[in-house]
């Protein structure tokens, strides 16, 4: 594996102007292939920013700084669908950040993919090259600052080795996928991850996002509703990660005062204090609320299946598990390779089991219709359901 670069990123210095950045991909232009990875802030900032796009192609590799250059305009036509193929290691976290950032990610590999459905146990970036080439990739940087400037040298090497092996492990895995013919289904699933990633998030109060909360007794729930939301506008103000500002733990212990008791909330936000006025006034608004808002208490906890329903489906999975496992034994692949755990459970809630409706589930595929469809379509009669 080649470790040579571009001449700006041998001397370790990110592009940071759109003439820079443009006049690299130009020199890539024709590539059959571009190895990709992202950088964000998330863990340090409200709103998390594309900081860094790491590109390689062949041995050349650019670190473009998004923080200076805008990426849409840039880079979206290149890692669009009409360009060239994208090598990613899990790429549901760069689909996500470069689809908030203007960028719809497409043709996409995900070697993250193919390790796992070739069985691998650990299917880390670190973990596979070291296990495939014995390539050690230091991992002390995984939670830097990325939005801090300038990126220093040993930073960029890092930015840099993030990318550098990707094409070699491309190729490794790819070859191993050919060999145990499952090409099909390694690649629906990449295009599932992708379009998971990209369709929009719907909108949550804040509460709904805290770990628990809809298991919490109803005045709790409607104090958690004020408590939740002023954090929100606090760390909103200050620029960081609500859960940063402020440990959810605490909300929930704090949701639990019936009354606004000034000194245990201070008590509960120690060297934190500055935060209690708006906490105080957040359990204030709260009193005499029955429950959070109702529509979404309904949304967090939607009516449980009838009796019947719930055998159903506990026949139905046991039905298509026993499959998946014969199956994967007869081609001697894996689990995932015949029924990823996607599809089993969204096969399991589907109402009426026919041609139309087991095409229409997500990640199943042409290649799997034409393999299994046949055989699936018969459950319902099997189980005595039709």
């Amino acid at each position: 594996m080649s470790e040579g670069g571009d001449a700006a990123t041998r001397r370790g210095e990110p592009l940071e102007t759109f003439a820079e950045a443009s006049a690299w991909l130009s020199g890539i232009d024709g590539a059959a292939s571009l190895a990709l990875d992202t950088e964000g802030d998330g863990m340090f900032r409200y709103r998390t920013q594309l900081c860094t796009v790491q590109l390689c192609a062949g041995e050349r590799i650019a670190v473009i700084d998004t923080l200076a250059v805008s990426a849409a305009p840039l880079l979206s036509h290149v890692l669009g669908r009409e360009g060239p193929e994208k090598i990613i290691h899990d790429a549901s976290f760069d689909a996500r950040i470069l689809f908030a950032h203007g960028v719809l990610l497409g043709n996409v590999f995900d070697t993250a993919v193919a390790a796992r459905f070739l069985g691998f146990a650990s299917t880390g970036l670190s973990s596979l090259l070291l296990k495939l080439f014995g390539v050690h990739l230091p991992k002390h940087q995984q939670q830097a600052d990325w939005g801090r400037r300038p990126i220093d040298a040993e930073a960029m090497r890092y930015l840099e080795d993030d990318v550098r092996y990707l094409p070699a492990l491309f190729a490794r895995l790819l070859e191993q996928v050919r060999a145990r013919d499952i090409e099909p289904e390694v690649r629906e699933e990449c295009a599932y991850l992708l379009g998971e990633a990209q369709r929009p998030e719907p909108a949550e109060a804040a509460w709904m996002r805290v770990k628990g909360s809809a298991l919490r007794p109803a005045p709790e729930r409607a104090r958690l509703y004020e408590l939740a939301e002023a954090r929100e506008l606090l760390a909103r103000e200050r620029d960081v990660p609500p859960a940063r500002l402020l440990a959810s733990e605490l909300l929930l212990r704090m949701a639990q005062e019936s009354t606004v008791d000034s000194a245990t909330i201070r008590r509960l936000l120690g060297n934190k204090v500055e935060l209690a006025p708006a906490l105080e006034l957040a359990l204030a608004r709260a009193q005499g609320i029955a429950d959070a808002p109702r529509e979404q208490v309904e949304r967090m906890l939607p009516a449980p299946p009838s009796p019947a329903e719930l055998v159903r489906r506990k026949r139905r999975k046991a039905w298509l598990s026993e499959f998946r496992a014969k199956e994967a034994k007869a081609r001697e692949v894996d689990l995932q390779v015949v029924l990823p755990g996607h599809c089993l459970s969204d096969i399991v809630d589907l109402e009426r089991l026919d041609a139309a409706s087991l095409r229409a589930v997500r990640g199943f595929g042409q290649c799997r219709f034409e393999r299994y469809g046949a055989q699936l379509l018969q459950m319902t009669s099997v189980l005595g359901e039709s």
